[in-house]
This record gives C-alpha cells, structure tokens and sequence, in this order.
C-alpha cells in the first residue's frame, strides 16, 4: 500500500529563493529516508508550494508519518501550511 503526504505551504513575497533552497536541500538529506520525495511550485504564483512525499508500507496495518508531519512543522516558520495524509486505493478486479 502507498501513502502520499502532501505539505502546501503559502508563503510571503521574496521568500522564494529561501524556501525553495530550503527544499531542496530537505529532499537532498531525506531521499535516502523515503521512497519519493518532490518539490512543486505553483505554476504562476511565486508564493504557493508543495511537497509530495510518498511511501510504499506493503502489507502493513501501521503507517510511520513523521518527515512529513516534520517538515510540516518547520514551514510554518515560513507561511501557512497544509498537510494531509492520503492512502492508495486498491481497486480489486
């Protein structure tokens, strides 16, 4: 089964470079930690990003979030901030 954590955060105008350096050296340090980790930036807003970070838990009943709960607390420093978990559907056929 996968979980996808999903981190919005709306930040201040001229924060960009920061959080977006911020970002990336997050994912750079995390990669080794999860399965998948991605950065998105609104396509016209320089104020709006988002993180995706996704986990492939197989079987199991218990779900391990905390670097996405992390990272959702540590960029609250910088704006407003949205965090939510979602399960993959199974469909069966």
């Amino acid at each position: 089964m996968e979980i996808l954590e999903v981190i919005e955060l709306r930040t201040a105008p001229g924060n960009s470079e920061i959080i977006e350096k911020y970002l990336r050296d997050w994912i750079r340090e995390s990669l080794n930690k999860v399965h998948i980790a991605n950065s998105y930036r609104h396509y016209r807003l320089e104020t709006d990003f988002c993180v995706h970070i996704r986990y492939d838990i197989g079987k199991e009943k218990s779900i391990p979030i905390t670097m996405g709960k992390q990272l959702a607390r540590s960029l609250k420093n910088f704006g407003l901030v949205n965090y939510s978990v979602w399960v993959e559907q199974e469909f069966k056929t």
